[in-house]
């Protein structure tokens, strides 16, 4: 859907650089619906950008509307406002002295996590020894079966702690 917006300009009098505004822009941020911003992260998180276009195209009446560089940002925008909304790394997240954690409340129920790590290989590295990284991925699961996957690159994530903190605390980790 397309409106009108009109631009308003200030007085040349009052300002001596070329100023403008529109208040359509004011009250609409984005320039497009949640809705297809929720899935062109989603798709765009779980395989490529070209597949999740085609999709994207074969299921909505948007043939023309977004491309390759418009998925990547708005993706690389919910990262890194998932990323800002982490909050700051901590050594520990029990708050209070230890003299009191025995106080706390009894965990809930059982929740398992399981780890793995492994290097992945750049597929355009000079030689051999370089492009390598290290990659940590781990999984855990609730006894009613509720799961939840997360993984980070050693190294380069700054936050791996409060990472793996939130994903258990999102489950019901205390």
């Amino acid at each position: 859907m397309k409106f009108n917006s009109p631009r308003f300009y200030d007085c040349p009098c009052q300002n001596q650089d070329r100023h403008s505004s529109s208040p359509l822009a004011q009250l609409l941020t984005t320039h497009s619906a949640p809705e297809l911003q929720y899935l062109e992260t989603k798709f765009a998180s779980l395989m490529s950008y070209g597949l999740s276009i085609k999709l994207l195209t074969e299921v909505l009446p948007i043939a023309d509307e977004i491309n390759h560089t418009s998925v990547r940002r708005q993706l690389y925008s919910v990262a890194e406002t998932i990323e800002g909304d982490l909050g700051e790394e901590r050594f520990q997240f029990i708050d209070g002295c230890p003299n009191d954690w025995a106080k706390q409340p009894p965990p809930g129920p059982p929740l398992t996590v399981g780890l793995d790590g492994g290097y992945v290989h750049a597929s355009d590295q000079k030689s051999r020894t370089e492009g390598w990284f290290e990659v940590i991925a781990g999984k855990s699961v609730q006894t009613e079966g509720g799961a939840k996957v997360f993984a980070f690159v050693n190294k380069y994530d700054t936050k791996p702690k409060r990472r793996l903190y939130e994903v258990l605390k999102y489950q019901g980790l205390r």
